[in-house]
């Protein structure tokens, strides 16, 4: 009798890479694999909890860039 062993450090490593290939080329979920949009999102959906871990420079900034944000009332 054999078997394999698995390796989930690989597979998420592998899940993560694909997962930053449809955020970075604009492609459609279907077009990510053959299993189909939803079966890639349920493999996937785990990478939308990663938090990056940003450390303090030290540095004072005096600039505050909203990027992206709506602001209401004409601001």
């Amino acid at each position: 009798i054999t078997s394999t062993a698995r390796r989930q450090d690989r597979a998420r490593a592998a899940q993560l890479r694909e997962f930053l290939d449809r955020l970075l080329t604009g492609r459609t979920q279907e077009q990510m694999g053959a299993m189909g949009a939803r079966a890639w999102r349920k493999r996937v959906g785990w990478c939308w909890n990663i938090k990056p871990a940003i450390t303090p420079d030290g540095v004072v900034h005096h600039t505050l860039m909203a990027d992206g944000t709506y602001m209401a009332h004409g601001w």
